[in-house]
């Protein structure tokens, strides 16, 4: 397993706007992912880079889904809790 493999992408992600894109960062600080855009161009129907908008909703778009998988693990490891103590409790009175 290489170095890079290991490392965890500690919660909370924030987004971090730059000159010309926007940095995706854990929370120590390690970016994560750097979307492009650029600043001169408006929202039209040519092909070309990301307008600054476009680029800030794909990154606040990876930060709530970190959000909603972190939640669901959270509460995937309290039912797992809520069901070892039932059994145990369950043991015992059999």
């Amino acid at each position: 397993m290489s170095e890079s493999s290991r490392y965890r992408m500690e919660a909370p992600w924030r987004v971090v706007e730059k000159p010309n894109h926007f940095a995706v960062l854990d929370a120590s600080g390690v970016a994560l992912a750097h979307i492009a855009f650029d600043p001169n161009r408006r929202l039209d129907l040519t092909p070309g880079q990301m307008t600054r908008s476009e680029a800030l909703s794909v990154a606040q778009g990876m930060v709530a889904d970190q959000d909603k998988k972190l939640a669901i693990l959270r509460i995937s490891e309290m039912i797992a809790a809520n069901q070892y103590e039932l059994s145990s409790v369950s043991r015992k009175s059999h």
